[in-house]
């Protein structure tokens, strides 16, 4: 496999040179400061690239533009039962930033739906422990617990969690 891979590389760097003003228009692709540009080539990760002017293979790798700028999202109201048996309905806002690109590409699909779901979950299981007094005078240090909760999980999956408000 070594070996046809080089030769279809050389064979592509052939090809570039040979069509030589024309393919350059296809070969450069320009990426923002703060987008990055994770390419496969021939099904193998070459690497995180950018920001400025990349050179691909366009027959031969595939790639794909990152934005690491900090995202938000919410968590919808939930209703939920206190640990003293009581009503309340609170929402989160999340925001994040990618940390580590490569790695959030290798290891999570889709990494908005996951962490909708997930913040989801540690909004219900924080506050499920609480009373609803604690939850109403409590709200910053329970939005630093998620935090928390949150990072660990997901510093796995090349995320950061920056801020969290109830």
């Amino acid at each position: 496999m070594g070996c046809l891979a080089s030769a279809a590389i050389w064979f592509s760097y052939f090809c570039i040179c040979i069509t030589f003003p024309i393919t350059l228009w296809f070969c450069f692709k320009k990426v923002a400061q703060w987008e990055r540009l994770i390419v496969f080539r021939l099904g193998r990760l070459r690497g995180v690239l950018g920001p400025g002017m990349v050179f691909i293979i366009p027959w031969l790798d595939r790639h794909t533009q990152v934005d690491m700028r900090t995202k938000a999202f919410s968590v919808p109201p939930q209703q939920l039962i206190t640990a003293d048996n009581g009503i309340i309905e609170m929402g989160c806002e999340v925001k994040y930033r990618i940390s580590d690109v490569q790695r959030l590409t290798t290891s999570v699909t889709s990494p908005e739906h996951g962490l909708r779901s997930f913040g989801k979950t540690v909004l219900l299981n924080v506050l499920t422990k609480n009373t609803v007094k604690e939850s109403e005078r409590d709200r910053p240090i329970i939005a630093g617990l998620m935090q928390k909760q949150l990072n660990l999980r997901v510093l796995e999956w090349g995320i950061e969690i920056g801020e969290v408000t109830l």
